[in-house]
């Protein structure tokens, strides 16, 4: 992987558990991940309205994926979101960014990309699941179901499979996108046209969740009048972030290496989980991290 990406993913992953925390701080609900996400869709607005001539070259094909992601991501918010109510950040974070990677890599090998992966990465992957199975330990002397069978666990899980499958498609759709003769879309420029897009399509497939309901939709009116200002930053982070993701897709040979090398978030967002949130500071918990970190640099590596 490029150096080039590596610093991408880097800031990204940095911006990436920012945002998480300040999800986790307001309750964590779905009306307020689709509230973030209508407003990073707003913010990009103006890709839209410079670079809209643009939508008449785009092939059906692309569509189809942009439908595709945002159905994984309407998965990945929600599910995150209900994660965050039943758990703490310190585990459901970790869990739900390092298990895409086994996810990603299982997919590649399937569609007949395994050969680019070489017996470091793999060997990283397998730690970064091993780091997984440990982190909800609080007593390895005593291994409890429960330590994985709870909602918190079986939600950051969906989480993971949602990340793993806008991470895929949004791979697809951009080379797609990237390969336009009509356009010649430099890597940024694309990555800006496909976030707006990607925004409205989550926007819309989120919005069954919040307006079905009429218990749901009066919660969505208290989090705009409570907390908006913190949605828009939200929203922000979610979408500059994963912007710098799409760039350093262009920059490695393997959408796997994206996926496992911006999971470096993963040791930062238990950290801050401690020690911002107060929550339960146990040994497993840091092991477990430092593990899935470690793996982590073999995949950087291989």
């Amino acid at each position: 992987m490029s150096s080039t990406a590596v610093l991408l993913i880097l800031l990204s992953a940095c911006i990436h558990v920012s945002w998480n925390l300040v999800g986790k701080r307001n309750a964590s609900s779905v009306g307020f991940f689709w509230l973030a996400n209508l407003f990073g869709m707003l913010l990009l607005l103006p890709v839209f309205l410079i670079y809209g001539r643009a939508v008449t070259h785009i092939p059906m094909a692309v569509w189809f994926w942009l439908a595709a992601t945002g159905f994984f991501e309407a998965v990945y918010y929600a599910s995150l979101a209900k994660a965050y109510q039943h758990g703490e950040m310190s585990l459901a974070y970790p869990l739900a960014r390092a298990f895409p990677i086994l996810i990603v890599a299982a997919a590649s090998a399937l569609l007949g990309k395994g050969e680019q992966l070489s017996s470091l990465a793999l060997t990283g992957m397998l730690l970064v699941f091993c780091g997984c199975v440990l982190m909800p330990l609080e007593n390895p002397a005593r291994v409890r179901l429960r330590d994985y069978l709870n909602p918190a666990t079986g939600l950051a899980l969906l989480a993971a499979v949602g990340t793993a499958g806008y991470s895929m498609v949004d791979d697809q759709a951009l080379r797609l996108l990237r390969e336009l003769p009509q356009t010649q879309l430099p890597a940024f420029k694309a990555a800006l046209i496909y976030s707006f897009w990607q925004a409205l399509a989550a926007v819309v497939f989120l919005s069954p969740l919040c307006f079905f309901r009429r218990r749901d939709r009066d919660e969505l009116g208290e989090i705009v009048h409570t907390s908006a200002r913190s949605a828009l930053w939200m929203g922000v982070g979610i979408y500059a972030g994963y912007i710098l993701v799409l760039v350093a897709m262009a920059f490695a040979r393997d959408i796997s290496f994206v996926v496992a090398f911006r999971q470096v978030s993963i040791p930062l967002g238990t950290l801050l989980g401690v020690v911002l949130l107060k929550e339960k500071a146990y040994p497993m918990k840091f092991i477990g991290s430092g593990v899935i970190f470690m793996g982590l640099v073999m995949v950087g590596v291989g």
